[in-house]
């Protein structure tokens, strides 16, 4: 991720479109990202810089990232249980 810009990471990790928001609102949060002059334009080079200039965006990939991993979840999930309620009903026939 050499050229992640804040919020713009979240393709290549999977976030969801909230990090983008939050960093794209260019508000300042508890981090003041905004009063130190970072914007959508900010680059950095690494997650543990992301996690430094911007926390809230930081904070809300990781949630986007966990969000995603249980609407997958919960879709495997639901996957299976259709497969054994087929298995089931089949095996009644």
């Amino acid at each position: 991720m050499s050229n992640a810009q804040t919020g713009g990471s979240s393709a290549a990790t999977g976030a969801s479109p909230a990090s983008e928001s939050t960093a794209s609102t260019g508000q300042a949060g508890p981090s003041g990202a905004a009063a130190a002059g970072f914007d959508t334009k900010t680059t950095v080079s690494s997650l543990a810089e992301l996690k430094a200039v911007a926390p809230q965006v930081w904070n809300a990939m990781l949630q986007g990232i966990a969000q995603n991993i249980c609407i997958e979840m919960k879709r495997q999930q639901d996957h299976l249980v259709e497969i054994s309620r087929q298995a089931r009903q089949d095996a009644n026939s």
